[in-house]
């Protein structure tokens, strides 16, 4: 048996805790200064941009290598499939 007649009611009684829980607990305030716009400061829109610049060097970076490791095993597929 699954808990017999108590189960269902002692289910219900938690269910209804943890629902109510959301009501009690204090709300989550997010104070994150803004970076772009009228309201951020020009320390934060200079980080902001110094840190967009950082991550557009790293995709270029990761596509060159990438096209590179291509291009290598292409030629090396073509070498060994025309010479052998």
């Amino acid at each position: 048996m699954t808990g017999g007649a108590g189960f269902s009611r002692s289910s219900m009684q938690s269910f209804k805790d943890n629902h109510s829980l959301g009501k009690v607990r204090p709300q989550l305030k997010i104070e994150e200064k803004s970076r772009s716009g009228k309201n951020a400061s020009k320390k934060d829109i200079s980080l902001a941009f110094h840190l967009h610049q950082e991550q557009r060097q790293r995709s270029y970076l990761k596509k060159n290598v990438l096209s590179w490791l291509i291009f290598i095993l292409l030629m090396a597929f073509l070498i060994l499939l025309f010479f052998n």
